[in-house]
């Protein structure tokens, strides 16, 4: 005898949100690290760095992922997972608006560091 079947979504709502959250997280994290090449011509005029400089710039985004990403596992398991997914979110957050709003090239680097 054939199966009939189900009427039951692959996904709840609940569920349908979560990745929703997720994905938004995993693109602004992309976003916000693939952007700052575009504003290379700009950054470079704007605050009078050389191209070393705003190398570092671009950098410094990806050693302060690894860092933390390390620190981050001393505590991470103490947290349950939505405390620490909205305590990382607000920071990136606040360092991500704080670079939109530097003058100088060490302000830059701080705020891109702690963006990482």
């Amino acid at each position: 005898m054939p199966q009939i079947p189900s009427s039951k979504p692959a996904f709840a709502l609940s569920e349908w949100v979560l990745i929703v959250i997720l994905a938004s997280v995993n693109f602004l994290n992309l976003l916000d690290f693939v952007i700052i090449m575009p504003l290379g011509d700009t950054l470079r005029v704007t605050l009078k760095i050389t191209p070393e400089q705003f190398s570092h710039v671009v950098s410094v985004y990806g050693f302060a992922a690894v860092f933390a990403g390390i620190l981050a596992t001393t505590f991470a398991d103490r947290l349950d997972r939505k405390t620490t997914l909205l305590m990382t979110l607000f920071g990136f957050l606040a360092s991500t608006f704080l670079c939109g709003i530097v003058h100088s090239y060490n302000s830059l680097l701080i705020a891109r560091g702690m963006a990482g």
